[in-house]
Formats: C-alpha cells, sequence, structure tokens
C-alpha cells in the first residue's frame, strides 16, 4: 500500500505560481487571515521591481490595499462587477485578494471581465486570488488559473499553538502560570490533527483560559467542540463513552469456546447483536477476532501441538476416515 503523498509547503507553493505569471489563483479555506498573511509575505518575495500591491476585496467594504497603509478602502467598488470592470481597465499591477467571491462567478458578466483580465495579463500584471471555503470555476476559466491547497497543521505546528497560546496567558497573568500535565500536552496536540490552525487555536484557547491549566478533564471537552466543528455537514456521530469490547453480545459464552472441543458451536444468547446483526461473514469475522483476541493471554494452551484430542485429533480421523474410506468396515 503506497503512502498518502504529503502536500507541498504552501509558502513556497504560493511563491511558485505567483512567479509562474497566473492570472487566476483559487484557495478553498474558511482561515482567511492565514490566506491574507500568506499572500502579503510570498508577495514580498516575487514583486521586487515589479511596482506590485497587494489589495483585499469584500462586498461590504469594497477594496483596499493591504501591504502598505492608504486609508479606508473604496466603498464605490463594493459592487462586484463595478470592482472587475476597475481591475479590467486599472494599469496598476498587483494581487488583488476576492474573498466570497464565489456566488457572482454565476453572472456570465462576470465570467466574461475575468477573462478580459486574464488575457490582458502580459499588458498588465494582475493576479486575482478567488478564495472562499468553497470556488467552482467555470470551465472558461480554468486555462488561466491554479488551485492552491493549503494543508492542515502538523504536529509540530498544534504544539507551537499551544506553546504561543500558554505564552499569552502567563502575559496576561504573571502571577498564575499555566499548569499543563506532560500526558495531557501529548493527547491535546493528537486530538487537534484534523482541525485548521483558526479552530485548532479556538479549541486549546477556551480550555485554557477557562482555568489557566491543561488537565485530563480537557480532553472531553476538546473531543466533543472538535465533533462539533467536523460535524458541519451533519454527517458524524459522536460517542465519547463507548462500552467496551467485551461487552458484545455473546461474549460470555464466546470467551470459554476455546476450551471445548471445535466439533461443539459456540451457542450465542438469542437476539445478541452478535448473533443477528451484520452479514454471515461479517458475523463469523466478529467471533473470530472476539476469540482471538478474548484468548490470547494463554487459552490456546489447552490445544498443545501433537495432543491426542481436541482439534489435532479430530483433525486427523476426518483426514484418515476421507483417505481410506475402505476402513470403516
Amino acid at each position: 500500500m503506497n503512502a498518502p503523498t504529503a502536500l507541498p509547503d504552501p509558502r513556497r507553493e504560493l511563491q511558485t505560481l505567483l512567479a509562474s505569471r497566473l492570472a487566476l489563483i483559487v484557495v478553498e479555506s474558511r482561515e482567511e487571515s492565514r490566506v491574507l498573511a500568506l499572500v502579503r509575505e510570498m508577495s514580498l518575495k516575487v514583486r521586487q521591481g515589479r511596482g506590485w500591491g497587494v489589495f483585499q476585496w469584500t462586498v461590504t467594504e469594497g477594496l483596499q490595499r493591504i501591504d502598505i497603509d492608504l486609508g479606508g478602502p473604496q466603498r464605490t467598488l463594493a459592487d462586484p462587477e463595478q470592482l472587475l470592470k476597475h481591475l479590467k481597465a486599472t494599469s496598476m499591477p498587483g494581487i488583488y485578494v476576492l474573498l466570497d467571491f464565489h456566488p457572482y462567478l454565476k453572472d456570465p458578466v462576470n465570467v466574461r471581465l475575468l477573462k478580459d483580465i486574464a488575457q490582458g495579463y502580459d499588458r498588465v500584471a494582475r493576479t486575482i486570488v478567488l478564495m472562499s471555503y468553497e470556488v467552482t470555476l467555470p470551465e472558461e476559466l480554468q486555462q488561466f488559473s491554479a488551485r492552491l491547497h493549503l494543508a492542515l497543521p502538523t504536529t509540530n505546528e498544534r504544539l507551537m499553538i499551544i506553546t504561543r497560546i500558554v505564552r499569552e496567558w502567563t502575559s496576561a497573568n504573571p502571577n498564575k502560570p499555566v499548569h499543563v500535565e506532560p500526558e495531557v500536552l501529548t493527547r491535546l496536540v493528537d486530538n487537534l490533527n484534523g482541525l485548521t490552525a483558526s479552530d485548532a487555536e479556538r479549541l486549546v484557547r477556551h480550555a485554557i483560559f477557562d482555568h489557566g491549566a491543561l488537565t485530563m478533564s480537557d480532553i472531553p471537552q476538546v473531543l466533543n467542540a472538535k465533533y462539533e466543528l467536523l460535524n458541519r455537514g451533519g454527517t458524524l456521530s459522536y460517542e465519547p463513552a463507548t462500552a467496551k469490547f467485551t461487552d458484545v453480545g455473546g461474549m460470555q459464552n464466546l470467551r470459554h469456546w476455546p476450551r471445548r472441543t471445535c466439533a461443539t458451536r459456540c451457542k450465542l444468547p438469542r437476539g445478541s447483536p452478535l448473533a443477528c446483526s451484520g452479514s454471515m461473514r461479517s458475523r463469523r469475522r466478529l467471533r473470530a477476532e472476539t476469540a482471538t483476541t478474548a484468548c490470547r493471554a494463554g487459552c490456546w494452551a489447552h490445544f498443545s501441538p501433537g495432543s491426542p484430542s481436541g482439534v489435532h485429533a479430530s483433525s486427523s480421523s476426518r483426514r484418515q476416515t476421507t483417505s481410506h474410506p475402505s476402513r470403516r468396515s
């Protein structure tokens, strides 16, 4: 089985995309602040000598330059169509980050304007970054675009998030340092896996600023909050306290099964989940795995190799009976 391919470093990937003179870059993410910081950082490395500016647009505020302070936003450009007409006519090269522009990609006028801007890149270097939680790009714009994939925080990055928030608490409460149990720290880093940086930071900050400590009692609360975040679509279910595997129906009889002969069937209580749930193949597999787990401690020692009774004797007898039917008489 092939190992999963690791996502490239988003900083290096964005720097490459900007240097490749792409007109459209699509970023699907809920972390606006992270994306904007990434664009500002990488623009410094690729815009030297090009006179590029970095701009941000929202439908509520309009267009605003964010790499340097030039005052408030241009609210007259809050309308999507007016914005694109402005970008098509401007002679100012730059990177324009359009936040939550995805609903306006259904308008054919906006699609045509974006195509005109992309085709005019050689005349004026304008890179438009379409950033939203989900972006479906029309076919007409696919040839001018590339997608930037943001990887989730690594183990070290999650640990850095916790460390930074601990420092924030210590700075705000110098007389009350954070009490962190080492085992809890390891488990918290693991349980934050799968969350974005902003979501992980929110959960850690809530856990620490609640009582100034990280204890084992915080783990279930973090898991519950993580489930709420991952269950935005309503397709998951979370059970914080599950029953033991030995509570599966029929285990009381099944755990004694290895001490019986192979000819003895494992009789399970009628109506038990193990006896009734799933297909025949799944029930057999569950029984086999359960017996192996329950009896790993030495129950199979009852059937020692070469024993004249039990499994080996029965198997041998069956083979002899099958091979020499004439010996029955």
